[in-house]
C-alpha cells in the first residue's frame, strides 16, 4: 500500500568499519491530493466598457498563480493575490465577441499535483442594446390625434433582443412623464395604455417607450 498524505521524519544512519556512527532526521510532507478551490463570477452579463472579476479560492497553497482561461478566449489580465484567493478583473471591450463564455482554471500545488476546472463558470458578454419599433399610436378620441378627458391612449411596438434577454421591468412607457400601463404583450409586441385626466392638463405630450436587457443595454 502507498504512503498516505500527511507529516512524516525521515531518519537515516550511517556507520562506518571503525564504529562511528551519525544520523539526520528530515521532515517530509506527503500529499498525492490535487489541490481544490471555489470559482466565482461577478457577473453572469457583462457588455463594452466593464470589467468581469474572477475569483479563485483555493483550500491550500499553490505552486504559481492559476491559469484561468475563458472559452472562447480572450485576456483574462492580471492576477492579485491575497492569501490562497486569487482575484482577475477582466477588462470587456467592443472587441470582445458577443458570446456565450465559459470559465476553465487549472491549479497546481507544492507537491505539483494538478486540478483542472472545465467550466468552473459561465457568463454572456452583449453589446448590443433592444430594438425598439412603433407599431400604432391612437386615442378612443373621434380625432386619432387628440385626448380628452376619459379618452384612452394607447402606443403598441414591438422589442427585439437577441442577446442575454430583457429585465423583469422592461419595457415600459410614458405619457408626459406619467406611467402607462401594459395591456398587452405577446411575441414580442407590447401595448401601453393612459387613461386621460382632466388633471394631466392640456398641451402636447410626449411619448416614451424604454427597454433595457440584463446586460445594462438600453433603448428609448
Amino acid at each position: 500500500a502507498g504512503i498516505g498524505d500527511g507529516n512524516l521524519l525521515v531518519s537515516v544512519s550511517v556507520a562506518d568499519g571503525a564504529g562511528n556512527t551519525d544520523s539526520a532526521t528530515l521532515p517530509l510532507t506527503v500529499d498525492n491530493t490535487p489541490p481544490q478551490a471555489s470559482v466565482s463570477v461577478g457577473s453572469a452579463t457583462v457588455r463594452d466598457g466593464e470589467s468581469l472579476s474572477v475569483e479563485v479560492n483555493a483550500n491550500e497553497t499553490l505552486a504559481q498563480t492559476p491559469e484561468l482561461s475563458f472559452e472562447p478566449g480572450f485576456s483574462v489580465g492580471t492576477a492579485t493575490q491575497t492569501g490562497n484567493v486569487y482575484t482577475w478583473n477582466a477588462a470587456i471591450t467592443s472587441g470582445v465577441a458577443e458570446d456565450a463564455y465559459a470559465v476553465d482554471v487549472q491549479l497546481q500545488d507544492l507537491a505539483g499535483n494538478i486540478a483542472d476546472y472545465e467550466d468552473a463558470g459561465a457568463f454572456e458578454v452583449d453589446h448590443t442594446a433592444p430594438t425598439l419599433s412603433l407599431v400604432s399610436l391612437s386615442t378612443t378620441n373621434a380625432n386619432s390625434n387628440y385626448a380628452a378627458d376619459g379618452n384612452r391612449v394607447a402606443v403598441e411596438f414591438t422589442v427585439a433582443e437577441s442577446g442575454t434577454g430583457l429585465t423583469q421591468d422592461s419595457p415600459s412607457a410614458t405619457i408626459g412623464g406619467q406611467a402607462m400601463s401594459l395591456e398587452s404583450s405577446s411575441n414580442g409586441t407590447y401595448t401601453f395604455v393612459y387613461d386621460v385626466s382632466q388633471s394631466d392638463g392640456a398641451g402636447s405630450k410626449e411619448i416614451l417607450i424604454f427597454a433595457s436587457d440584463a446586460a445594462g443595454n438600453s433603448s428609448q
